[in-house]
């Protein structure tokens, strides 16, 4: 069992096991129907996008676009929490931030793709939620209803977009001076070539 597991660097709040692919998306599709019952439209972005896009990479947590003018990020993260008590915030790390950090607490049975993080395994996963909307610095498209994508039944940025959003990521991680963000670039490198590729092979047909 132990051979398939590896020393996971990510900060998470307790030793745990990091989420496995299927348990990130299982945490996507419960914050989208959440959003659903508001009447909030959403897609996913980021490393799960780019996972039901093909790429084999399992992805660390969950970016998920809001398209809402109506609440702000914050707002958005208290409807999670409140409607689902596994969803919980956290204090950023960086004391000058004014927001708060949102993760989802996940019992565990044993799953083989899960990564070991800590000296002892207390049978909990955790995933982290990026909540976005549009604009902003990462000037995050306004998505029409009819253009996003659909995977594994899950909504999903459309592929041009993630394709330049990725890009963008890249160029921010290499002018970054952290070497934990610089080191990201070259995964950014390898999400982009599988995603361009979908791009050549036809594109968004529906999954």
């Amino acid at each position: 069992m132990y051979s398939q597991m590896r020393c996971c660097t990510s900060l998470l709040p307790a030793p745990s096991m990091a989420p496995s692919a299927v348990q990130v998306l299982d945490v996507a599709r419960k914050a989208v129907e959440i959003f659903a019952k508001h009447g909030l439209k959403c897609c996913l972005t980021g490393g799960v996008a780019s996972h039901l896009y093909g790429v084999t990479r399992s992805p660390n947590d969950v970016d998920l676009v809001v398209l809402t003018t109506q609440y702000d990020q914050e707002a958005l993260k208290r409807i999670l929490v409140a409607a689902d008590s596994r969803f919980y915030l956290v204090p950023s790390t960086n004391h000058q931030a004014t927001y708060k950090v949102l993760w989802y607490r996940a019992d565990l049975t044993f799953d083989p793709q899960a990564v070991y993080c800590g000296p002892e395994h207390r049978g909990r996963s955790h995933c982290k939620v990026d909540v976005l909307v549009p604009g902003g610095d990462l000037e995050i498209p306004d998505v029409p209803e009819g253009r996003i994508a659909t995977r594994s039944g899950l909504p999903v940025m459309p592929l041009v977009p993630q394709l330049m959003l990725k890009l963008q990521a890249w160029a921010h991680h290499r002018a970054s001076s952290r070497e934990d963000m610089w080191a990201k670039q070259y995964v950014d490198v390898r999400d982009r070539l599988v995603t361009a590729d979908r791009c050549r092979r036809g594109g968004e047909e529906g999954g």
